[in-house]
């Protein structure tokens, strides 16, 4: 996979922003043929198969439920298939926030690396403010919550989340 220019990133953060700008904490969604799809951490192989899904099946929603970046040797391109995923497929794709889409445990487990050594620190920085516009859960067809690892025990009602940051 090849990774794209600095200016091609650069658009690609910005514009799943622009998306993910418009999106509440807590997203409602209805949808029959759900694809829901657990920690990705920078996998080529699961970034492979993921690229071949989304081609060969048709899904009403597509759930990403974080974690698409350290530990893999395809960090970029991971959160890029995510990302490009969105941009393209905004009412039918949700892209919920992990703890690795956090600036403090980005730094140390990996991805700071591979994007400082890709493009630049500034870079980072960006995909670290696109990552902050990220969703904390999704209640799916009114019956079920999907959300990386938990929720905090400060939160009584789903309603809660809307005053998180």
């Amino acid at each position: 996979m090849r990774l794209p220019s600095s200016d091609d990133q650069l658009k690609l953060i910005e514009d799943a922003a622009h998306v993910l700008s418009e999106l509440p904490n807590l997203v409602e969604r209805y949808a029959e043929r759900v694809l829901v799809v657990g920690d990705i951490h920078g996998s080529p192989l699961a970034t492979r198969y993921l690229g071949g899904l989304f081609d060969e099946h048709s899904f009403d929603l597509v759930v990403f439920l974080g974690d698409y970046v350290d530990r893999g040797s395809a960090q970029i391109e991971a959160v890029d298939l995510v990302l490009t995923r969105l941009v393209e497929h905004p009412h039918e794709t949700v892209v919920l926030r992990g703890n690795h889409e956090l600036p403090h445990l980005n730094r140390i487990h990996g991805f700071f690396r591979a994007v400082v050594s890709t493009y630049s620190e500034d870079m980072w920085h960006r995909f670290n403010q696109c990552f902050a516009l990220l969703s904390y859960c999704l209640v799916l067809n009114g019956e079920g919550m999907l959300v990386h690892g938990g929720i905090s025990s400060g939160i009584v009602h789903l309603s809660d989340l809307s005053a998180y940051p």
